[in-house]
Protein backbone atom coordinates (compact mmCIF):
# COMPACT_ATOMS: atom_id res chain seq x y z
CA UNK A 1 0.00 0.00 0.00
CA UNK A 2 1.15 3.58 -0.65
CA UNK A 3 0.05 6.95 0.31
CA UNK A 4 -1.95 7.44 -3.03
CA UNK A 5 -4.21 4.32 -1.62
CA UNK A 6 -5.37 6.19 1.51
CA UNK A 7 -8.94 6.89 1.37
CA UNK A 8 -11.20 9.51 3.82
CA UNK A 9 -12.85 7.51 6.37
CA UNK A 10 -9.59 5.02 6.71
CA UNK A 11 -7.99 4.75 10.34
CA UNK A 12 -4.45 4.26 10.31
CA UNK A 13 -1.89 3.15 13.06
CA UNK A 14 1.61 4.86 13.48
CA UNK A 15 4.35 3.69 14.97
CA UNK A 16 3.64 4.16 18.30
CA UNK A 17 0.55 3.01 18.36
CA UNK A 18 -1.96 5.37 18.63
CA UNK A 19 -4.53 5.67 15.80
CA UNK A 20 -5.48 8.28 13.26
CA UNK A 21 -8.74 9.13 11.04
CA UNK A 22 -7.87 9.95 7.21
CA UNK A 23 -9.55 13.33 7.01
CA UNK A 24 -9.93 16.37 4.14
CA UNK A 25 -8.66 19.02 4.43
CA UNK A 26 -9.90 22.92 3.34
CA UNK A 27 -7.11 22.96 0.83
CA UNK A 28 -8.60 19.75 -0.67
CA UNK A 29 -5.32 17.51 0.88
CA UNK A 30 -5.41 14.57 3.53
CA UNK A 31 -4.61 14.77 6.85
CA UNK A 32 -4.51 12.31 9.87
CA UNK A 33 -6.20 13.18 12.83
CA UNK A 34 -6.96 11.92 16.04
CA UNK A 35 -9.23 14.08 18.75
CA UNK A 36 -7.76 17.49 17.68
CA UNK A 37 -4.21 16.46 17.37
CA UNK A 38 -2.69 16.47 13.29
CA UNK A 39 -0.13 14.86 11.48
CA UNK A 40 0.23 16.74 7.89
CA UNK A 41 0.57 13.61 4.94
CA UNK A 42 2.93 15.73 3.30
CA UNK A 43 5.80 14.83 5.73
CA UNK A 44 4.72 11.08 5.25
CA UNK A 45 6.61 9.56 1.83
CA UNK A 46 4.40 7.17 -0.50
CA UNK A 47 5.90 4.20 1.27
CA UNK A 48 3.96 5.08 4.49
CA UNK A 49 7.32 6.11 6.31
CA UNK A 50 8.08 9.31 7.99
CA UNK A 51 11.57 10.84 9.09
CA UNK A 52 10.51 11.11 12.28
CA UNK A 53 9.98 6.89 12.44
CA UNK A 54 7.45 7.32 15.72
CA UNK A 55 4.99 8.40 12.43
CA UNK A 56 5.69 5.78 9.98
CA UNK A 57 2.28 4.10 9.59
CA UNK A 58 2.39 0.49 10.34
CA UNK A 59 -1.43 -0.34 10.05
CA UNK A 60 -4.07 0.54 7.59
CA UNK A 61 -7.72 -0.27 7.89
CA UNK A 62 -10.27 0.25 5.64
CA UNK A 63 -14.08 1.60 6.30
CA UNK A 64 -16.03 0.30 9.05
CA UNK A 65 -18.44 -2.36 8.74
CA UNK A 66 -20.91 -0.74 11.46
CA UNK A 67 -22.13 2.11 9.95
CA UNK A 68 -22.56 3.68 13.40
CA UNK A 69 -18.99 3.60 14.18
CA UNK A 70 -17.79 5.37 11.01
CA UNK A 71 -16.72 8.50 13.00
CA UNK A 72 -14.61 6.98 15.34
CA UNK A 73 -11.46 5.65 15.87
CA UNK A 74 -12.44 1.96 17.22
CA UNK A 75 -11.20 -0.55 15.06
CA UNK A 76 -13.50 -3.81 16.03
CA UNK A 77 -15.56 -3.35 12.97
CA UNK A 78 -13.19 -2.32 10.51
CA UNK A 79 -10.90 -4.62 8.37
CA UNK A 80 -7.30 -4.67 8.50
CA UNK A 81 -5.87 -3.41 4.62
CA UNK A 82 -2.48 -3.73 5.50
CA UNK A 83 0.33 -4.00 7.60
CA UNK A 84 3.71 -3.59 7.63
CA UNK A 85 4.87 -6.42 9.40
CA UNK A 86 8.58 -6.34 9.00
CA UNK A 87 9.00 -3.13 10.10
CA UNK A 88 5.80 -3.35 12.86
CA UNK A 89 7.76 -1.84 16.07
CA UNK A 90 6.61 -3.97 19.15
CA UNK A 91 5.40 -1.85 22.09
CA UNK A 92 7.12 -1.69 25.63
CA UNK A 93 5.65 -3.76 27.83
CA UNK A 94 4.58 -1.08 30.35
CA UNK A 95 3.42 1.28 27.66
CA UNK A 96 0.15 2.50 27.38
CA UNK A 97 -1.47 2.46 24.08
CA UNK A 98 -4.75 3.23 24.95
CA UNK A 99 -6.31 4.72 28.08
CA UNK A 100 -9.33 2.91 27.72
CA UNK A 101 -8.03 0.17 26.96
CA UNK A 102 -5.36 0.27 30.38
CA UNK A 103 -9.24 1.06 32.96
CA UNK A 104 -9.84 -2.34 31.48
CA UNK A 105 -6.87 -4.13 32.60
CA UNK A 106 -6.44 -2.49 35.08
CA UNK A 107 -10.21 -3.15 36.19
CA UNK A 108 -9.68 -6.88 35.38
CA UNK A 109 -6.46 -7.00 37.58
CA UNK A 110 -8.80 -5.96 40.36
CA UNK A 111 -11.23 -8.77 39.74
CA UNK A 112 -8.60 -11.44 39.25
CA UNK A 113 -7.54 -10.27 42.97
CA UNK A 114 -10.51 -10.54 44.47
CA UNK A 115 -11.57 -6.96 44.89
CA UNK A 116 -14.57 -7.65 43.29
CA UNK A 117 -15.81 -11.11 44.75
CA UNK A 118 -18.64 -8.62 46.14
CA UNK A 119 -18.93 -5.39 43.98
CA UNK A 120 -17.81 -2.16 46.13
CA UNK A 121 -20.36 0.79 46.62
CA UNK A 122 -19.68 4.17 44.86
CA UNK A 123 -19.11 5.40 48.74
CA UNK A 124 -16.37 3.02 49.31
CA UNK A 125 -14.89 3.01 45.98
CA UNK A 126 -14.69 6.93 46.81
CA UNK A 127 -13.18 6.14 50.55
CA UNK A 128 -10.75 4.53 48.56
CA UNK A 129 -9.07 6.94 46.94
CA UNK A 130 -9.21 9.36 49.89
CA UNK A 131 -7.24 6.50 51.41
CA UNK A 132 -4.36 6.60 48.81
CA UNK A 133 -4.52 10.45 48.86
CA UNK A 134 -4.05 10.22 52.69
CA UNK A 135 -1.46 8.04 52.08
CA UNK A 136 0.00 10.38 49.56
CA UNK A 137 -0.01 13.63 52.18
CA UNK A 138 1.40 11.53 55.18
CA UNK A 139 4.75 10.84 53.21
CA UNK A 140 4.94 14.44 51.69
CA UNK A 141 4.56 15.28 55.60
CA UNK A 142 7.15 12.89 56.54
CA UNK A 143 9.39 14.56 53.45
CA UNK A 144 9.72 11.06 51.92
CA UNK A 145 11.16 11.01 48.26
CA UNK A 146 8.34 11.43 45.24
CA UNK A 147 9.56 7.70 44.42
CA UNK A 148 11.35 5.08 46.06
CA UNK A 149 11.76 1.53 46.62
CA UNK A 150 13.95 -0.33 49.11
CA UNK A 151 16.98 -2.03 48.12
CA UNK A 152 17.29 -5.27 50.26
CA UNK A 153 20.42 -6.35 48.39
CA UNK A 154 23.48 -7.36 50.90
CA UNK A 155 25.01 -3.65 49.95
CA UNK A 156 23.02 -1.59 51.18
CA UNK A 157 20.97 -3.57 53.44
CA UNK A 158 17.67 -2.44 53.02
CA UNK A 159 18.18 1.39 52.00
CA UNK A 160 16.37 3.64 50.24
CA UNK A 161 16.80 3.54 46.77
CA UNK A 162 15.09 6.28 44.66
CA UNK A 163 17.57 5.65 41.22
CA UNK A 164 15.33 3.81 39.52
CA UNK A 165 17.64 2.46 37.24
CA UNK A 166 18.32 -0.22 39.69
CA UNK A 167 14.61 -1.04 40.10
CA UNK A 168 14.14 -4.58 39.88
CA UNK A 169 10.56 -5.27 40.54
CA UNK A 170 10.41 -4.21 43.93
CA UNK A 171 7.11 -2.47 45.52
CA UNK A 172 7.62 0.97 44.75
CA UNK A 173 6.47 3.93 47.50
CA UNK A 174 6.59 7.37 47.83
CA UNK A 175 4.42 10.55 46.77
CA UNK A 176 3.85 10.04 43.44
CA UNK A 177 3.08 6.44 43.78
CA UNK A 178 0.87 6.95 46.34
CA UNK A 179 -0.95 9.47 43.82
CA UNK A 180 -1.16 6.88 41.05
CA UNK A 181 -2.52 4.62 43.18
CA UNK A 182 -5.51 6.77 43.22
CA UNK A 183 -5.56 7.46 39.90
CA UNK A 184 -5.60 3.27 39.40
CA UNK A 185 -8.36 3.55 41.63
CA UNK A 186 -10.64 5.39 39.77
CA UNK A 187 -9.32 3.95 36.47
CA UNK A 188 -10.73 0.81 38.36
CA UNK A 189 -14.16 1.98 38.21
CA UNK A 190 -14.06 3.41 35.12
CA UNK A 191 -13.05 0.16 33.50
CA UNK A 192 -15.66 -1.66 35.80
CA UNK A 193 -18.28 0.71 34.12
CA UNK A 194 -16.97 1.47 30.74
CA UNK A 195 -16.67 4.92 30.89
CA UNK A 196 -14.53 6.32 27.62
CA UNK A 197 -11.70 7.75 29.68
CA UNK A 198 -10.09 9.21 26.74
CA UNK A 199 -13.21 11.18 25.39
CA UNK A 200 -14.20 12.71 28.77
CA UNK A 201 -10.94 13.71 29.81
CA UNK A 202 -10.31 15.41 26.58
CA UNK A 203 -13.86 17.17 26.74
CA UNK A 204 -13.84 18.35 30.19
CA UNK A 205 -10.44 19.97 29.67
CA UNK A 206 -11.64 21.47 26.74
CA UNK A 207 -14.71 22.81 28.95
CA UNK A 208 -12.38 23.85 31.77
CA UNK A 209 -10.37 26.06 29.61
CA UNK A 210 -13.55 27.94 28.75
CA UNK A 211 -14.29 29.03 32.15
CA UNK A 212 -13.18 32.31 33.36
CA UNK A 213 -10.34 33.17 35.54
CA UNK A 214 -10.29 31.13 38.62
CA UNK A 215 -13.75 30.36 37.83
CA UNK A 216 -14.97 33.55 38.79
CA UNK A 217 -12.72 34.04 41.80
CA UNK A 218 -12.25 30.92 43.61
CA UNK A 219 -10.21 30.76 46.34
CA UNK A 220 -8.51 27.72 45.79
Amino acid sequence: MTKSDLRIGYVVEIATGKKYMVLPTSENTLTLARKGRFIDISDITDDLTCPNENFDIVKVYGYSEDPRESLFLDIAHRPLLWERKEETQEQPANSIESLNDFAKEVHQNAVDHGFWEKEPSFGEIIALCHSELSEALEAYRKKMPLVYFIDETADTDGSIEKDMSRYNGQKLEGIATEMIDCILRILDWCGANSIDVENLLCLKHEYNKTRPYKHGGKAL
